[in-house]
Formats: structure tokens, sequence, C-alpha cells
């Protein structure tokens, strides 16, 4: 093992290898961080994303304007697909700009605190307690 005979000597030799150490690190940190926050801003973001009832008293969930456009938007309620309403069908695509509407199950009432979650294809991207949910149209 050699010894330093004086501090310019560890100044010279380590301190680079240090400060790129350190430097290495900090920027994979800011990799990973920036990396992460692109995957979340991926995620289409409805602007309203609601619960409505018809006049005869039956439930359907209203989704509207996706920030980014919905290829395969489908519905799952209590683990069960939810149809498109007035229509045949569980997917749909959804313009920038445009919506779609499912059906509940009929049975379901006000206070049902299973989760609503919307999807594209197989990937969640809206999850909300019925209940929790805003009620328009009553």
């Amino acid at each position: 093992m050699r010894t330093l005979d004086n501090i310019p000597d560890f100044i010279v030799i380590y301190l680079p290898i240090i400060i790129a150490t350190i430097t290495g690190i900090i920027g994979t940190g800011l990799g990973i961080h920036n990396f992460v926050q692109g995957q979340r801003d991926r995620r289409p973001v409805f602007s309203e994303f609601q619960r409505k009832q018809d006049g005869v008293g039956a439930w359907y969930i209203f989704v509207h304007s996706p920030t980014k456009p919905v290829r395969r938007c489908n519905a799952i309620f209590k683990g069960q697909q939810l149809q498109l309403r007035n229509e045949k069908g569980y997917e749909q695509t959804v313009p920038l700009g445009g919506g779609c509407n499912f059906d509940m199950p009929s049975g379901v009432s006000d206070h049902d605190d299973n989760f609503v979650i919307i999807r594209d294809g197989k990937k969640n991207i809206e999850k909300e307690k019925f209940s929790k949910m805003i009620t328009v149209g009553i």
C-alpha cells in the first residue's frame, strides 16, 4: 500500500475520481426521475369522469375530453366489463375532446363503494369509487 507524502498528492490522484463518482450518481438519479415523470405524463386524463342517472333511474358512467386519445377505452365495475351505452360492445376509441358512456349494472345503489376503473386496453388510467364520483343529472 502506498502512503501519500503530502496532501497535494491526494488531491491530484483521488479527488477527480470522487467528483466523477458523485456526478455519475446524481446524473443517474436525475435521469431516473425524468423517466418516471415522463411515464406518468403519458397517461391520459379525462377532464370529465362522472356518474349520471337517466330519467328511468339507471346509472351510467360518462367519460369525456381525454388529454390524449384513448384507443381501446373500456370500463370495469366489480370485476365485470361495462357495456357501452346505446351501443353493442365494450370498447371504443375516444379521440381528443371526445367521450363515451358506459351502462352500470342494474341494482347499483347510490352508495356503492366498489371501484369504477377506466382502462385503455388492459392499462388502468382512471379509478374512482362509485359513491365518491361526481354526480350529474339527478
